[in-house]
């Protein structure tokens, strides 16, 4: 199995060129080649630089080009045409206009989210030498699970977004007792712009991952459109 290979262009200087087929990422600590059947995706960070020819080439090869901002947000994300038909799209949107379906599909995706989340706190629980800290990590996992049983009951939109913003409270209260006797100390989630190194590197990641979304949609010929918070303009 082959996993995706990412080229991080992480010089504010760099350039990207092509050169024999391949990437030529030049910046003032030197240059260096990368072949294009090497990688999957490339992310420019900050001010990083890419000629059209090096860009045409990552299309053609389903290269998926990113660029973000220096505080993680996307500048731009410039892949393959987007795959799929005209009739999967119509049904995305009958999908989120049609509200028992929409609600359906919304508690999925929050479900998840919370199960991942009580799993990553669940872990914290169990790494945690303090046996205070790690009682109430382990507390709060267990109240993440009881929400998710509590999504099927729902019955409006507004509903399941108060308990998706509920776990993420609870999530972020656990990131704040996990990390209490760390040096990268947090107090809570901010942004716009991030006032901590914690929060700089959660804008940063929620980044790199909305660029893979994006491609993961493309790829299979889905449009941008909102579930479980709705469209915004």
């Amino acid at each position: 199995m082959r996993y995706l290979n990412t080229a991080y262009v992480r010089s504010h200087r760099a350039r990207v060129g092509l050169q024999r087929g391949a990437l030529l990422v030049s910046s003032p600590d030197g240059c260096q080649r990368v072949p294009l059947e090497a990688v999957d995706a490339v992310v420019l960070l900050g001010a990083g630089q890419i000629t059209t020819q090096a860009l045409e080439a990552c299309v053609r090869r389903g290269v998926r080009v990113s660029a973000l901002r220096r505080g993680g947000g996307v500048r731009f994300v410039v892949g393959q045409p987007t795959g799929g038909n005209v009739h999967l799209r119509m049904a995305q949107y009958r999908a989120v206009t049609e509200p028992a379906v929409s609600l359906g599909l919304s508690k999925s995706i929050v479900a998840a989210k919370l199960q991942n989340s009580r799993k990553v706190i669940g872990r914290w629980a169990r790494d945690e030498k303090e046996a205070s800290v790690a009682v109430s990590l382990a507390a709060r996992s267990e109240s993440l699970r009881s929400r998710v049983s509590t999504l099927e009951e729902l019955l409006t939109a507004d509903q399941v977004r108060g308990v998706e913003g509920d776990g993420a409270r609870v999530f972020f209260f656990g990131m704040r007792e996990a990390l209490s006797r760390s040096e990268l100390r947090f107090a809570g989630r901010n942004r716009r712009p991030p006032r901590d190194p914690v929060n700089a590197l959660l804008g940063f990641c929620y980044g790199l991952l909305v660029t893979e979304v994006i491609g993961a949609a493309e790829t299979v010929g889905l449009d941008y459109t909102g579930l479980v918070r709705g469209d915004r303009p």
